[in-house]
């Protein structure tokens, strides 16, 4: 049988990713993070972060979990377990092995229907310095062009908090 990891991936984004995937650039994720988890609960006066039990789906290798640790009360990181991820992947003709399936914002926001979900994504591309989230500046540019109410469509990811 022919060896594919998922058309390729790692060959064609193996730079990207080794910079995206860095300790600095999760360690710098995990704060932004932090920043936004702190405004959510000051804004609706819930108990404090060093009280809250996280759960951190899609962990990779524990950066941003390992991070949250000490702001947090429990924190557990988590990933789909790789033989069913693996699974998906062969019977969608997609390759034999599992790397990352990007969903859609629609596909998304079907995904987290059952939760109340804040949407932090605008307010930290409109405000980058609060949140410690230097990487969100490139979005501002983006956003003057395209316009904020269509950038979330074309964003490779989404700064949700979804409560039960």
């Amino acid at each position: 049988m022919e060896y594919k990891y998922q058309h390729n991936f790692l060959k064609t984004y193996e730079n990207s990713l080794k910079r995206l995937y860095s300790k600095e650039n999760r360690i710098a994720k995990a704060k932004k993070i932090v920043k936004i988890l702190e405004r959510h609960i000051r804004e609706r006066q819930l108990e404090p972060l060093k009280k809250r039990k996280v759960l951190d789906i899609g962990c990779s290798v524990g950066h941003i979990t390992a991070y949250l640790a000490s702001y947090v009360d429990e924190i557990i990181g988590t990933e789909f377990p790789k033989r069913i991820s693996n699974f998906y992947i062969r019977v969608m003709g997609r390759g034999t092995e599992y790397f990352e399936n990007l969903l859609s914002y629609r596909d998304l926001r079907k995904l987290v229907k059952p939760f109340r979900l804040y949407d932090y994504t605008i307010d930290v591309i409109r405000h980058p310095n609060e949140y410690e989230a230097e990487d969100m500046k490139s979005n501002r540019i983006i956003s003057a062009t395209l316009g904020l109410p269509f950038i979330r469509y074309i964003l490779p990811g989404y700064l949700w908090i979804l409560e039960k």
